[in-house]
């Protein structure tokens, strides 16, 4: 009989996280839209390991190489269309009561419960006013480092991974994002030989932007180590 109920809870973990993932894909386009970051194809075969983050999952392949692939949490339609509507109506100077009242105007109108709503305020103000996906990076307690390397406004993202080390990963971050992530480390003077100590969310870190510039390429390679 343990071993039934053992099976049939795997077996709803299982259901669950593959209709996160189906959930995900569905809704790809607005995922990257809110998180300025780009998805690659996540394959089903070749897993490893599979395990739960705060907001989100993760799972390691290994074949030819090895490679970290994290899926957002699951999302409603509405509940993105929230995210996506606050992010457009932002202005630099909005304070925070207004954003909250915005959140609390549009879940009220789309009938999303208080708690989910409480929910999204925080995930809005994590991507927005905070360091974004990287929080829930930095939230694995598996993961040891970030590398995100940029040339020429196209940027990979590899990880070094506990067990595991460096990996591969599915997040290709937009321009846009970079631009804000280095603006904030140079901000805390991570700019420069030596990297700083700061905190990213609850988690302190030491940080570490160097930009080379040429006459046809310009490389920033952004190293973030817990």
């Amino acid at each position: 009989m343990a071993l039934l109920i053992r099976y049939i809870r795997e077996r709803h973990i299982t259901i669950a996280k593959e209709m996160a993932l189906e959930t995900f894909h569905h809704y790809q386009h607005l995922y990257e839209e809110f998180f300025s970051v780009r998805f690659k194809p996540i394959p089903i075969v070749d897993i490893v390991e599979d395990y739960d983050l705060v907001a989100g999952s993760v799972r390691i392949h290994e074949n030819a190489s090895r490679w970290y692939f994290f899926i957002p949490e699951r999302l409603t339609e509405w509940e993105l269309f929230v995210l996506l509507e606050t992010k457009q109506w932002l202005s630099p100077n909005t304070e925070k009561v207004v954003i909250r009242n915005k959140i609390k105007e549009l879940t009220t109108r789309k009938g999303i419960a208080e708690a989910r709503a409480q929910h999204l305020y925080d995930l809005f103000m994590q991507v927005t006013c905070g360091y974004g996906l990287l929080e829930v990076l930095l939230g694995d307690a598996k993961l040891k480092a970030i590398r995100i390397h940029t040339l020429n406004k196209v940027s990979t993202v590899k990880v070094d991974i506990e067990h595991y080390g460096e990996c591969n990963t599915n997040l290709l971050f937009t321009k846009e994002f970079i631009d804000t992530l280095s603006k904030k480390l140079r901000h805390e003077r991570c700019a420069g030989l030596e990297p700083c100590s700061i905190r990213i969310g609850d988690i302190p870190v030491s940080a570490h932007v160097k930009d080379e510039a040429g006459q046809h390429l310009h490389s920033r390679t952004i190293k973030i180590k817990k």
